[in-house]
């Protein structure tokens, strides 16, 4: 069975998160996983946080989170639906991280805005790091974003081997599984640039991959590539756009701007991140 995890502070934004992740679970008969977690609070005047505080916050996000899987149920009884909850301190990007690896979920869906015990992870650049850092398929859900069906999936690309990406496969399926229409993104910096006798060469193996399936293949140019990604996929409507982080600082173009705070933050189309 699969498992979608969904990590909630009880935030709008991260409510609409769960939700999201809700009828994702349903379309896709998948177990929903949600999980909290408590920031443990700073010492005051370097008096230390007793156990018992820390411990009545724990419960008391126990009985929160519980009354919110009780809701869920309640508003999609006689659905298959099947949820699970756990509570946890700590750093909110560690724990989530720790808790992916131990169950291997299908996916992790987060709101891409939150506030309180989730705001560390949306600001200072920090966003960049969970994303990186986080080896499991992340969904970032915009504020308000309902899920649809995905009908127009985008993958951007710098055509750098994405013919033997680990995860071509896994979009194959995703696509096949929500009849989708595939679109492969490519953007480059140049006007006047044209692709390499590699990035030729891994386009045609990628596309002899994807034979089969309604694909297809978008060469844009543009000096700011975050925005010109954005700007397409929003405009054609993409239900979900699919991004391949790198972990090292000094890749250029596609791979160092398109996942910036604004990028992860305001584009107003679901993004998922797949590690390579």
């Amino acid at each position: 069975m699969k498992k979608i995890v969904a990590a909630t502070d009880f935030s709008v934004n991260s409510m609409n998160a769960v939700k999201y992740a809700v009828d994702l679970c349903l379309f896709l008969k998948a177990d929903l996983c949600l999980i909290h977690v408590s920031m443990i609070p700073l010492p005051i005047n370097e008096i230390p946080v007793s156990d018992y505080s820390i411990e009545e916050s724990i419960i008391q996000t126990e009985r929160e989170i519980e009354a919110l899987k009780n809701d869920l149920l309640k508003k999609h009884v006689g659905r298959d639906l099947k949820i699970n909850t756990v509570v946890r301190s700590g750093d909110v990007v560690k724990e989530i991280k720790d808790y992916c690896n131990s169950i291997e979920p299908f996916a992790l869906v987060l709101g891409s805005e939150t506030t309180t015990g989730f705001e560390r992870l949306f600001t200072s650049g920090v966003t960049i790091e969970a994303v990186r850092d986080i080896l499991w398929p992340l969904v970032v859900v915009p504020p308000s974003k309902k899920f649809t069906q995905f009908r127009k999936i985008g993958v951007a690309t710098d055509f750098n081997y994405l013919s033997a990406n680990p995860h071509l496969d896994e979009i194959r399926e995703l696509t096949k599984t929500f009849q989708a229409e595939l679109h492969i993104i490519h953007v480059r910096q140049s006007i006047d640039g044209s692709m390499t006798g590699e990035k030729i060469l891994d386009y045609e193996l990628t596309r002899d991959k994807l034979h089969g399936l309604k694909t297809e293949y978008h060469f844009l140019s543009g000096k700011n590539v975050e925005q010109t990604l954005k700007t397409f996929a929003e405009s054609n409507n993409f239900d979900l756009l699919i991004i391949f982080p790198k972990k090292h600082n000094n890749i250029s173009g596609l791979f160092l701007h398109s996942y910036s705070k604004n990028m992860v933050m305001d584009c107003h189309v679901p993004i998922m991140s797949l590690h390579d």
